[in-house]
């Protein structure tokens, strides 16, 4: 059986993307500023998306203002300090939604002694 060849672009550094033209950039809100929030929300600013970042710990939101990186991944403080000016930080998800042209919900769904997701945090 003959299997058709599929043709790929080639791989694109980070860099390479975001200085090539794209479509028009997105107002983006992430709810949960955890490891999946907060790399997602630093990558998509990276790329030059304003993006708002909602947490309801309001310690973290200072700190987040701040310039601190409240959690650790390799490069990730350097990233939030380059994209400083495309991030905001909030512990109010209605403003922060009434803005968004996408929103992403980043929060914990830990698993329930039954094995089904705790989706607690998402209602």
């Amino acid at each position: 059986m003959n299997t058709p060849s599929v043709t790929r672009p080639p791989a694109r550094t980070l860099t390479e993307v975001a200085a090539a033209p794209t479509t028009p950039l997105a107002r983006v809100t992430i709810v949960g500023s955890g490891y999946v929030g907060l790399n997602t929300g630093a990558v998509l600013a990276y790329l030059g998306h304003p993006v708002v970042m909602v947490d309801r710990d309001a310690e973290r939101v200072a700190a987040l203002r701040a310039g601190e990186a409240v959690i650790y991944e390799q490069g990730l403080s350097e990233l939030l300090a380059q994209t400083r000016a495309q991030l905001s930080f909030t512990t109010q998800v209605q403003e922060a939604v009434a803005g968004a042209q996408v929103v992403i919900i980043a929060v914990g769904t830990p698993a329930t002694a039954s094995g089904d997701a705790d989706t607690r945090a998402v209602e």
